[in-house]
């Protein structure tokens, strides 16, 4: 039986999502170390978690991470170190960086910062597991030619307008999605649960 295309890509993502979740798990707990022999102290966990859903949600999590991460890896036709380092680097900015930024203002849960350095790891076992397992669909180019080629397609002008539409299309984005969840949520962060806190709407758009 041959199988269409589209079946081979869901068999590959199969086998492959659980193998990068778990990468990321390993490095979860290799930052949990780190943190740890660095005299660094990780935030404290809210009283009403419970360490087994906590565990749940971080497997969900990482097998979604996989999911939206893997065929962006696909796209990237680089050497295997180049693409490593791009995953890691995007999967620290929404993890590593931008993670305690929002803590900041919807918890009241200290020791954030900790989370800079505590997910250097976990980001660098993902995007080297995910770099090996989501090869290139198509034939890899040098790194600065691509850069280049990129770069050039476009005028300035043209590249300014882009990236303003785009810093402004987050928010709306993310206003939308809080709104969506908020009839589920609201109530949480209302009572303080779990650590949350309800800021004002301009100090949510600032965010």
């Amino acid at each position: 039986m041959i199988l269409s295309n589209s079946t081979k890509v869901v068999i590959g993502y199969i086998w492959r999502v659980p193998l990068c979740a778990f990468a990321y798990i390993v490095g979860t707990m290799a930052g949990g170390a780190l943190v740890s022999a660095i005299g660094m102290k990780l935030p404290p966990i809210p009283e009403q978690a419970d360490e087994q859903t906590m565990g749940l949600c971080l497997l969900i999590s990482s097998c979604v991470l996989v999911i939206g991460i893997g065929p962006l890896a696909r796209r990237i036709r680089a050497g295997y170190w180049i693409r490593c380092l791009i995953i890691s680097a995007l999967t620290y900015v929404c993890i590593g960086l931008n993670t305690p930024i929002e803590a900041a203002v919807f918890t009241n849960i200290s020791g954030m910062r900790t989370m800079v350095v505590f997910s250097i790891l976990p980001c660098l076992f993902f995007g080297s597991v995910t770099a090996l397992l989501f090869k290139p669909s198509g034939k890899a180019e040098p790194f600065g030619r691509q850069v280049s080629h990129f770069f050039s397609g476009r005028s300035e002008q043209k590249w300014a307008w882009r990236f303003v539409v785009a810093v402004c299309a987050f928010p709306v984005i993310y206003w939308t999605f809080g709104m969506m969840v908020a009839p589920w949520v609201i109530e949480y962060y209302k009572q303080e649960q779990f650590g949350l806190v309800l800021p004002g709407a301009s100090a949510i758009i600032l965010t």
